[in-house]
């Protein structure tokens, strides 16, 4: 008749045996170390201190890198929101500007020229047509002699400017206007204070 064996008797052998192995192995590992050299062990131990070291020098750049990247971002854009919401209030101003003085425009271009040539109402103009027009508009303000022609022309091209929102030529034309209208600023002292105006506010 055969023996039955429980399965609590199988875990102690299994345990039995597991221990033993551990214990052959443990008296392996302690004859193996008992034979190394101190070179040997220096060998051993070394290449991982170098290996870590390596590592941990790595991570350092890598982490001052990644800073250094996310300064670099943080700074343009602390310069770059200031100029973009400037630029749009300007461009705002701008628009007011033009906006406003649209009667102007209406009054200015109502009148043709001298010879019955019409003056460019830039305000049927899209803005493509009034950047190409440039030219011709500031041609026409350049060879102003009377002036008359210079506080119409200078004005035309002053507003197609801040149109455009080209601030610094539209300075420029008020700046030459006030200098040539000043000739006789008992005739011109409304356009004069007109152009003041508008330097005050761009």
């Amino acid at each position: 008749m055969k023996k039955v064996i429980s399965s609590s008797a199988i875990n102690q052998l299994a345990d039995h045996y597991i221990c033993q192995q551990a214990a052959e192995e443990d008296i392996a590992l302690g004859v193996a170390l008992k034979n190394l050299s101190k070179e040997d062990l220096l060998a051993i131990v070394r290449p991982a201190d170098r290996y870590n070291a390596s590592c941990f020098r790595r991570r350092i750049r890598r982490e001052r890198t990644i800073w250094g990247v996310a300064m670099a971002a943080m700074m343009a854009v602390a310069i770059t929101i200031p100029f973009y919401i400037n630029t749009v209030a300007d461009q705002q101003v701008d628009n007011i500007i033009y906006s406003y003085n649209s009667p102007t425009l209406e009054l200015l271009t109502a009148v043709p020229r001298g010879g019955g040539e019409r003056i460019t109402d830039i305000r049927r103009l899209d803005d493509a047509q009034l950047k190409s027009q440039i030219p011709e508009l500031k041609e026409e303000y350049d060879e102003s002699e009377e002036l008359q022609d210079v506080a119409i022309n200078g004005r035309i091209l002053a507003l197609a400017y801040l149109r455009l929102h080209h601030r610094k030529e539209a300075r420029q034309t008020l700046q030459t206007m006030i200098g040539r209208l000043s000739e006789e600023p008992a005739d011109y002292q409304a356009v004069i204070n007109w152009c003041q105006r508008i330097l005050s506010e761009i």
